[in-house]
């Protein structure tokens, strides 16, 4: 039987072809093709039709057609990390993230094999240099710091100026 939904969407699945809606937050809706989706992100109103079906114990609800979307609800989601302070990541970078820190996790964990300490800080330093290597930013990063004054520059800076007073 087909049912008709609308609100604004909380919730995008990893995959891009599911969504939960504030107003129905326990349930999460899936379509076949992501196109389906009209490019909703969280905060947008929208509005579709869905089937329900039950399989097994679960109860899947599919969305029929494409969803449309109104626009945006002017305010963010309370659940949405933009919300709570945070950058929204795009999924290749939540991507690159969770590989950084896995790896991260291990290149620690044979530190301490040799003796060394295991920190959470220590961790995400590692994870942090994983993520700006695998990511390009590294490759930045040399481009940005030539335009700042090392200490090197500030110590040659400093010694001239009292040379000079």
């Amino acid at each position: 039987m087909k049912e008709v939904a609308s609100g604004v969407v909380s919730r995008i699945g990893q995959n891009g072809k599911s969504f939960q809606l504030v107003e129905t937050d326990s349930k999460w809706f899936g379509a076949f093709n992501m196109s389906q989706l009209a490019d909703a992100q969280i905060g947008d109103k929208v509005s579709f039709a869905y089937t329900s079906k039950e399989v097994g114990d679960k109860t899947y609800h599919n969305v029929q057609g494409n969803v449309t979307v109104s626009g945006g609800s002017g305010s963010t989601p309370p659940s949405s990390p933009a919300a709570a302070g945070q950058t929204s990541l795009v999924r290749d970078r939540l991507i690159l993230r969770q590989n950084a820190l896995t790896n991260a996790v291990k290149a620690m964990e044979l530190e301490m094999k040799d003796g060394g300490d295991f920190s959470a800080e220590g961790v995400i330093a590692i994870a942090r240099e994983f993520e700006a290597y695998t990511s390009g930013d590294s490759d930045k990063k040399p481009a940005e710091k030539s335009s700042e004054p090392s200490d090197e520059d500030w110590q040659e800076a400093a010694g001239k100026l009292r040379a000079a007073s």
